[in-house]
């Protein structure tokens, strides 16, 4: 087994190839588990101040993508294959609060679940399942 990366390392990546990862802030990362901080400005909100759909599902994708790598270090290619995800609330707070579990790795596919809320909430705003194909890019 593969030791997970350092936050650290996972954030170098990120900011190599995502324009966001600035915004992100890795708050605990472990084997199969991670929590994300994003700090939301007016590109991610809505009218009324609430924090974007499209906004969730960058954080949630992410999640499943550090999920990843949490098991295989930062080397293997992942592709996320499906993305669901439920909107249970309108997410308030300067900030999206994210932890995400590995339900299950594979050898070639992996299902993350990611629990979602806004910094002024105690309630989740938004979960959702992402799965994630690991391998060649064929």
């Amino acid at each position: 087994m593969t030791d997970c990366p350092t936050p650290e390392a996972v954030m170098g990546l990120l900011q190599q190839h995502f324009p966001l990862a600035d915004q992100l802030e890795i708050l605990h990362l472990e084997t199969g588990k991670l929590s994300l901080r994003v700090a939301c400005g007016s590109y991610a909100r809505r009218p009324g101040g609430f924090i974007a759909g499209p906004m969730m599902m960058m954080v949630a994708d992410t999640c499943g993508l550090i999920g990843v790598f949490s098991h295989t270090g930062l080397t293997v290619p992942a592709f996320t294959t499906s993305l669901s995800i439920d909107f249970l609330r309108p997410g308030i707070g300067d900030y999206l609060l994210a932890d995400a579990r590995v339900a299950k790795f594979g050898r070639t596919l992996s299902t993350i679940n990611v629990e979602m809320r806004g910094s002024d909430q105690e309630k989740p705003c938004a979960q959702a399942v992402v799965n994630f194909a690991t391998g060649s890019a064929r």
